[in-house]
Protein backbone atom coordinates (compact mmCIF):
# COMPACT_ATOMS: atom_id res chain seq x y z
CA UNK A 1 0.00 0.00 0.00
CA UNK A 2 1.38 3.56 -1.33
CA UNK A 3 2.49 5.49 2.15
CA UNK A 4 0.04 8.72 1.88
CA UNK A 5 1.70 12.17 1.55
CA UNK A 6 0.36 14.81 4.23
CA UNK A 7 0.96 18.37 4.24
CA UNK A 8 1.20 20.18 7.40
CA UNK A 9 0.55 23.99 6.78
CA UNK A 10 1.68 25.99 9.88
CA UNK A 11 4.62 24.65 12.54
CA UNK A 12 2.34 26.16 15.64
CA UNK A 13 1.04 23.91 18.73
CA UNK A 14 -1.49 22.17 16.48
CA UNK A 15 0.37 22.38 13.46
CA UNK A 16 3.36 20.21 15.37
CA UNK A 17 0.82 17.72 16.92
CA UNK A 18 -0.63 17.07 13.98
CA UNK A 19 2.12 16.22 12.11
CA UNK A 20 3.19 14.25 15.00
CA UNK A 21 -0.07 12.47 15.01
CA UNK A 22 0.52 11.54 10.98
CA UNK A 23 3.76 10.14 12.08
CA UNK A 24 2.98 8.27 14.40
CA UNK A 25 0.36 6.37 12.32
CA UNK A 26 3.09 5.89 9.65
CA UNK A 27 2.32 8.56 7.09
CA UNK A 28 4.96 10.87 5.40
CA UNK A 29 4.80 14.14 6.72
CA UNK A 30 6.05 17.67 5.31
CA UNK A 31 5.61 21.06 7.42
CA UNK A 32 5.54 24.58 6.08
CA UNK A 33 6.12 27.24 7.87
CA UNK A 34 6.48 30.72 6.98
CA UNK A 35 8.18 32.19 10.36
CA UNK A 36 12.03 31.13 10.79
CA UNK A 37 11.17 29.25 13.46
CA UNK A 38 8.59 26.72 14.98
CA UNK A 39 6.00 27.63 17.72
CA UNK A 40 3.32 29.96 16.40
CA UNK A 41 2.27 32.41 18.42
CA UNK A 42 5.34 31.64 20.50
CA UNK A 43 7.85 32.20 17.75
CA UNK A 44 10.26 34.88 18.84
CA UNK A 45 9.54 37.52 16.38
CA UNK A 46 5.90 37.16 17.43
CA UNK A 47 6.36 37.90 20.97
CA UNK A 48 6.62 40.79 23.28
CA UNK A 49 9.07 40.58 26.91
CA UNK A 50 7.83 39.44 29.36
CA UNK A 51 5.52 37.38 27.87
CA UNK A 52 4.19 34.12 30.00
CA UNK A 53 1.37 31.52 29.47
CA UNK A 54 -1.93 32.38 31.32
CA UNK A 55 -1.80 28.89 32.16
CA UNK A 56 -0.25 26.82 34.38
CA UNK A 57 2.64 24.98 33.58
CA UNK A 58 1.26 21.26 34.01
CA UNK A 59 -2.41 22.67 32.47
CA UNK A 60 -0.35 23.83 29.58
CA UNK A 61 1.61 20.64 28.46
CA UNK A 62 0.77 17.98 26.13
CA UNK A 63 -0.57 15.32 28.03
CA UNK A 64 2.16 12.80 26.28
CA UNK A 65 5.19 14.98 27.06
CA UNK A 66 5.33 17.01 30.49
CA UNK A 67 7.11 20.44 30.92
CA UNK A 68 10.08 19.99 32.76
CA UNK A 69 10.01 20.41 36.38
CA UNK A 70 12.46 22.93 36.81
CA UNK A 71 9.94 25.58 34.41
CA UNK A 72 8.20 27.79 36.81
CA UNK A 73 4.46 27.83 37.04
CA UNK A 74 4.35 30.26 34.44
CA UNK A 75 6.60 29.76 31.79
CA UNK A 76 8.11 32.48 29.39
CA UNK A 77 8.02 32.51 25.99
CA UNK A 78 11.53 31.71 25.53
CA UNK A 79 10.70 28.57 27.64
CA UNK A 80 7.76 27.99 25.98
CA UNK A 81 9.62 27.88 22.53
CA UNK A 82 12.31 25.90 23.94
CA UNK A 83 9.96 23.51 24.98
CA UNK A 84 7.94 22.98 21.78
CA UNK A 85 11.77 22.57 19.70
CA UNK A 86 12.02 19.57 22.40
CA UNK A 87 8.61 18.17 21.77
CA UNK A 88 9.55 18.57 18.06
CA UNK A 89 12.39 17.18 18.01
CA UNK A 90 11.40 14.13 20.62
CA UNK A 91 9.05 12.74 18.08
CA UNK A 92 11.11 13.65 14.85
CA UNK A 93 8.94 16.55 13.07
CA UNK A 94 11.70 18.73 13.01
CA UNK A 95 13.05 17.22 10.38
CA UNK A 96 9.80 17.64 8.46
CA UNK A 97 9.70 21.25 8.90
CA UNK A 98 10.88 23.86 5.70
CA UNK A 99 11.01 27.29 7.47
CA UNK A 100 10.84 30.50 5.65
CA UNK A 101 8.44 28.39 3.11
CA UNK A 102 4.88 30.66 2.67
CA UNK A 103 2.08 28.68 1.33
CA UNK A 104 0.35 31.01 -1.33
CA UNK A 105 -1.56 28.62 -3.13
CA UNK A 106 -3.16 25.29 -2.35
CA UNK A 107 -5.65 23.77 -4.85
CA UNK A 108 -7.34 20.06 -5.87
CA UNK A 109 -5.60 18.19 -8.67
CA UNK A 110 -8.44 18.29 -11.17
CA UNK A 111 -11.32 16.33 -12.11
CA UNK A 112 -10.99 12.70 -11.66
CA UNK A 113 -7.94 13.18 -9.37
CA UNK A 114 -7.35 12.84 -6.27
CA UNK A 115 -4.97 15.27 -4.11
CA UNK A 116 -3.59 18.53 -3.63
CA UNK A 117 -1.47 21.09 -5.28
CA UNK A 118 0.77 22.81 -2.80
CA UNK A 119 2.17 26.14 -3.98
CA UNK A 120 5.06 27.70 -1.69
CA UNK A 121 7.46 30.62 -1.91
CA UNK A 122 10.69 30.54 -0.91
CA UNK A 123 13.84 33.07 -0.05
CA UNK A 124 16.37 33.12 -3.35
CA UNK A 125 18.06 36.16 -2.67
CA UNK A 126 17.43 39.12 -0.47
CA UNK A 127 15.95 40.65 -3.67
CA UNK A 128 13.88 37.52 -4.81
CA UNK A 129 11.56 34.79 -4.37
CA UNK A 130 11.23 31.73 -6.40
CA UNK A 131 7.94 29.62 -6.11
CA UNK A 132 7.71 25.70 -5.88
CA UNK A 133 5.24 23.45 -6.26
CA UNK A 134 4.19 19.88 -4.52
CA UNK A 135 1.60 17.00 -4.20
CA UNK A 136 0.23 15.97 -1.99
CA UNK A 137 -2.69 13.45 -1.12
CA UNK A 138 -4.01 15.61 2.32
CA UNK A 139 -3.23 19.13 3.42
CA UNK A 140 -3.94 19.73 7.05
CA UNK A 141 -4.36 23.41 7.81
CA UNK A 142 -2.90 24.52 10.93
CA UNK A 143 -2.52 27.98 10.24
CA UNK A 144 -3.79 29.27 13.51
CA UNK A 145 -6.51 32.02 14.36
CA UNK A 146 -4.01 34.73 15.22
CA UNK A 147 -1.53 34.15 12.25
CA UNK A 148 -2.67 37.56 10.76
CA UNK A 149 -2.48 40.55 13.30
CA UNK A 150 -6.00 42.31 13.92
CA UNK A 151 -5.05 45.91 13.43
CA UNK A 152 -8.00 48.33 12.98
CA UNK A 153 -7.91 51.32 10.89
CA UNK A 154 -8.25 54.05 12.76
CA UNK A 155 -9.35 57.54 11.22
CA UNK A 156 -5.68 59.82 11.00
CA UNK A 157 -3.43 56.88 11.36
CA UNK A 158 -1.63 57.53 8.08
CA UNK A 159 -1.30 61.86 9.73
CA UNK A 160 -0.10 59.87 12.98
CA UNK A 161 2.20 57.77 11.11
CA UNK A 162 3.36 60.90 8.86
CA UNK A 163 3.71 62.68 11.99
CA UNK A 164 6.50 60.41 13.74
CA UNK A 165 4.51 58.23 15.70
CA UNK A 166 4.39 54.80 15.43
CA UNK A 167 1.65 51.90 15.57
CA UNK A 168 2.31 48.30 16.56
CA UNK A 169 0.07 44.83 17.16
CA UNK A 170 1.25 43.79 20.43
CA UNK A 171 2.95 40.74 18.26
CA UNK A 172 5.06 43.51 16.83
CA UNK A 173 6.62 44.61 20.20
CA UNK A 174 9.97 42.90 20.82
CA UNK A 175 11.72 45.47 21.92
CA UNK A 176 11.47 47.85 24.50
CA UNK A 177 13.68 50.48 22.89
CA UNK A 178 10.28 51.26 21.22
CA UNK A 179 8.03 52.61 23.75
CA UNK A 180 11.48 53.71 26.08
CA UNK A 181 10.46 57.59 27.49
CA UNK A 182 7.55 57.71 24.67
CA UNK A 183 3.82 58.09 24.75
CA UNK A 184 2.03 55.29 25.16
CA UNK A 185 -1.54 54.17 24.14
CA UNK A 186 -2.34 50.59 24.51
CA UNK A 187 -5.84 49.73 23.16
CA UNK A 188 -7.99 46.90 24.80
CA UNK A 189 -7.98 44.87 27.89
CA UNK A 190 -6.87 41.47 27.12
CA UNK A 191 -3.82 39.69 28.58
CA UNK A 192 -1.48 40.88 26.18
CA UNK A 193 -2.82 44.74 26.58
CA UNK A 194 -2.38 44.93 30.32
CA UNK A 195 0.85 43.16 29.89
CA UNK A 196 2.05 45.84 27.71
CA UNK A 197 0.33 48.54 29.55
CA UNK A 198 2.04 47.11 32.67
CA UNK A 199 5.61 47.13 30.94
CA UNK A 200 4.76 50.86 29.54
CA UNK A 201 3.90 52.08 33.13
CA UNK A 202 7.95 51.32 33.74
CA UNK A 203 9.40 52.47 30.19
CA UNK A 204 7.66 54.60 28.86
CA UNK A 205 6.84 58.21 29.40
CA UNK A 206 3.64 58.00 30.29
CA UNK A 207 1.06 55.04 29.23
CA UNK A 208 -2.50 55.34 28.97
CA UNK A 209 -5.16 52.31 28.48
CA UNK A 210 -7.83 52.40 26.61
CA UNK A 211 -10.94 49.55 26.36
CA UNK A 212 -14.22 49.33 25.47
CA UNK A 213 -15.46 47.45 28.74
CA UNK A 214 -13.98 46.29 31.73
CA UNK A 215 -13.13 42.97 32.37
CA UNK A 216 -12.89 40.67 34.64
CA UNK A 217 -9.06 39.45 35.57
CA UNK A 218 -8.25 36.04 37.43
CA UNK A 219 -5.79 36.67 40.40
CA UNK A 220 -3.01 33.72 40.34
CA UNK A 221 -3.68 33.50 43.28
CA UNK A 222 -6.99 33.44 45.06
CA UNK A 223 -6.51 35.74 48.55
CA UNK A 224 -2.57 35.58 47.27
CA UNK A 225 -2.89 31.87 49.02
CA UNK A 226 -4.30 29.75 46.94
CA UNK A 227 -3.14 28.73 43.44
CA UNK A 228 -5.87 29.63 40.60
CA UNK A 229 -5.63 26.10 39.26
CA UNK A 230 -6.74 24.49 41.99
CA UNK A 231 -10.03 26.24 41.76
CA UNK A 232 -10.47 26.50 38.11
Amino acid sequence: MKIKQICVIGAGISGLVAAKTFLEEGYDVTVFEKQKGLGGVWEQSRTYPGLTTQNTRDTFAFSDYPMPVSYPEWPTAEQMRNYLQSYAEYFGVSSRINFNTEVINVQGKGEGQSGWVVTVKVPDTQEKVKKQTYEFDFVMICNGTHSIANTPSIQGKDEFIASGGKILHSSELNDLDAIAHKKVVVVGFGKSATDIATLAANQAKECTLIFRSALWKMPKFFLNRINIKYIV
